[in-house]
């Protein structure tokens, strides 16, 4: 296996973590992940196409900070269905390397209460509505999933989930792709 240098494009722990997880169970123990603060290039509150958008950039944007092998950038954000559907929360990772390839990996969704649709509907960003309406019960640090879930799942069970896709192409040995 080869070392590499793995950036991140964001300094939130939960993202930077689940990427070492990832990285740290697919590949050499010699590779690092490092965190950088970069512009997502995308509003607060990422919505349908703007979730994939905010993470290529980010990842783009790590990669070239960073001087690293690749970047990975993850956005979480809301997909508006059609119809009458409800909009559903799902987490984006994208992992670009040197050569411009983009590898996808998205989370499972899930569906938000009406209560929190109803405030995102206002211009509230997810976390402003979660914590409207669950007050103390909600923590951003674990997400809105957590809140709806009991803690059951967390966020960070998410982003890993997305990370993982997003690596499943680079699993992949090149002469099979």
């Amino acid at each position: 296996m080869i070392s590499m240098k793995i950036a991140v494009g964001s300094m939130n722990s939960v993202k930077h973590e689940a990427v070492q997880a990832v990285i740290g169970a697919f590949f050499d123990e010699g590779s690092s992940v490092v965190a950088v603060a970069v512009d997502p290039g995308v509003p607060p509150q990422p919505v349908n196409g703007q979730i994939s958008e905010g993470a290529r950039l980010r990842a783009e944007r790590a990669l070239a900070a960073a001087d690293a092998d690749w970047g990975v950038g993850i956005e979480a954000g809301i997909v508006r269905q059609p119809g009458n559907l409800p909009p559903v929360v799902i987490q984006i990772a994208a992992v670009v390397d040197r050569d411009k390839r983009v590898t996808w990996g998205v989370s499972p969704g899930f569906e938000l209460p009406s209560g929190v649709v109803a405030r995102l509907q206002t211009g509230q960003t997810l976390a402003e509505a979660m914590a409207a309406v669950y007050g103390e019960a909600f923590d951003v640090g674990q997400g809105a999933i957590a809140a709806l879930s009991g803690g059951r799942i967390t966020r960070a069970d998410l982003t890993r989930v997305a990370v993982e896709m997003a690596m499943v192409p680079r699993l992949t040995p090149a002469e099979r792709a």
